[in-house]
């Protein structure tokens, strides 16, 4: 994932204190504003928790295990060279 620029976006969006005397208009402004910060951060936060678990999921999923050579040579080293097959009955 690029590197994103997050102007505008990590600093906390601190309500005006004069809040109960601002006008309607203004009012709707700031909660358009605010709304989009919401939006833009949990958009943020989805994208960051799927690619946390795609990182989980490439260090700690199921692989095939993978004999070494050395690995093979103790197993063809053990197994005898006539080995006894069972009669059937």
């Amino acid at each position: 994932m690029a590197a994103e620029t997050c102007i505008g976006h990590d600093r906390s969006m601190p309500l005006p204190a004069d809040l109960d005397q601002l006008d309607a208009d203004t009012l709707r402004r700031l909660l358009i504003e605010q709304e989009r910060e919401l939006v833009w951060r949990q958009t943020k936060i989805e994208r960051l928790t799927h690619e946390l678990a795609l990182h989980k999921r490439h260090r700690f999923g199921v692989r095939t295990e993978r004999l070494s050579t050395e690995q093979v040579q103790l197993f063809e080293g053990n197994r005898p060279s006539n080995p006894v097959v069972p009669r059937q009955r």
